[in-house]
């Protein structure tokens, strides 16, 4: 049929191609990195961005190409994601970028390699001991960074991993904080963990770094289970728990090997680590940890504390238990001990670090030592282990 020369042939092939036109300009756009103002998930690639209406965060994974970044805008969605590709998961705000898992088990779970998820709020994955905030399941290079994670069983597992990192999360409550097991070569930093069972906690870990993380109100600070191997525990801040933490042998493997506790800050905890095996609590010049119920004086300095002088290190050593001894304690909490040890030292001075001019005047003095006691109250203050 013809209506002007035109045919109805003609008009349902124009009408195709302009709706394919219109879909194909909704869903392919450049590649920006950042949110579009349409309240879509955009799931990027190396060849653009797909902007779609997608139902879900799962659906854009299942959408995207391994080497993805997908950008989730605010808003509560109530689904447990499972993330099996090299991806980068973004939430557009840490406040209002909501995995809820309505207390109904592991709200994400990442089981491939090179994946990171970052500024979310990960919530609700109920309190059987199975569930999980983020569980990091036999998968390497792994980031999870600046999430706030509450209401979970185990907030962040990290099990069989290699190369991850767990990176300026704040964790709230419930049961576990952060776990590494069965992982090795793995870095926790920066995070702040409160209101949990252990709030660091190591099992059949090798290798593995946890350090500058603010540990509060927890029963336990910082736990390892054996085997644990050459992990290093240092500049923590370890506040106001029940216990420093607990050190324990698990049959059929109790080997404890090389793991060093340095400059850590154990401040007004209830009861000292329950510690099994033997460790590495301390070096010369630097110091060993800060122990708020250590009352030793500062008299003397040098390796064997017998030479005149005071270094900021207790003349007495501060014992745990008989096989695990503080021998150099420190006097301050660890950030404020750099502050004292390095007083009134100017560029040029080898003992100068920029990091310990608060104020930037060129000069270490009390103005500097002023200021952190007022940003820390409590003489809590850690810098990042070196």
């Amino acid at each position: 049929m013809e209506l002007n020369g035109f045919s109805l042939k003609n008009s349902f092939t124009l009408g195709l191609m302009l709706a394919v036109l219109i879909f194909s300009s909704l869903r392919f756009v450049p590649l920006n990195g950042s949110f579009s103002s349409i309240r879509y998930l955009t799931a990027t690639s190396r060849e653009g961005s797909i902007q779609g209406n997608f139902i879900s965060i799962q659906e854009a994974i299942n959408e995207a190409e391994n080497g993805s970044t997908i950008l989730v805008p605010s808003g509560i969605y109530y689904e447990h994601v499972i993330v099996n590709k090299t991806i980068s998961l973004i939430g557009e705000n840490v406040s209002t970028t909501i995995i809820d898992g309505t207390n109904n088990g592991t709200v994400v779970e990442i089981i491939a390699d090179n994946v990171s998820i970052s500024n979310f709020t990960i919530r609700n994955s109920g309190c059987v001991w199975d569930a999980k905030g983020v569980h990091v399941y036999h998968s390497d290079k792994c980031k999870i960074e600046n999430n706030y994670l509450l209401n979970n069983c185990h907030n962040i597992k990290l099990d069989y991993s290699c190369n991850s990192s767990v990176l300026k999360n704040t964790i709230k409550g419930e049961c576990y904080g952060i776990r590494l097991m069965n992982s090795f070569d793995c870095t926790v930093d920066g995070n702040s963990v409160s209101g949990c069972i252990g709030g660091v906690h190591l099992e059949n870990a090798t290798n593995c770094v946890v350090k500058g993380n603010y540990i509060t109100q927890n029963n336990q600070g910082v736990r390892l289970y054996s085997p644990c191997t050459f992990n290093k525990i240092v500049a923590n801040t370890v506040y106001n728990n029940t216990y420093d933490g607990m050190i324990d042998m698990m049959p059929p493997n109790t080997t404890f090997s090389e793991n060093i506790f340095f400059h850590n800050s154990f401040v007004n905890n209830t009861y000292p680590f329950i510690c099994e095996g033997s460790h590495i609590w301390d070096d010369y010049p630097s110091g060993g940890n800060y122990w708020s119920r250590y009352n030793g004086t500062d008299l003397y300095r040098g390796p064997y504390q017998n030479e005149t002088g005071s270094d900021g290190i207790g003349d007495a050593p501060y014992t745990i238990n008989s096989k695990n001894v503080d021998h150099y304690p420190l006097m301050y909490p660890w950030g404020l001990f750099l502050l004292i040890d390095k007083f009134l030292a100017e560029p040029g001075d080898p003992r100068w670090d920029v990091n310990c001019d608060v104020n930037d005047d060129g000069i270490i003095d009390m103005v500097d030592i002023s200021i952190a006691i007022d940003q820390f109250p409590e003489s809590i203050l850690y810098t990042e282990y070196l």
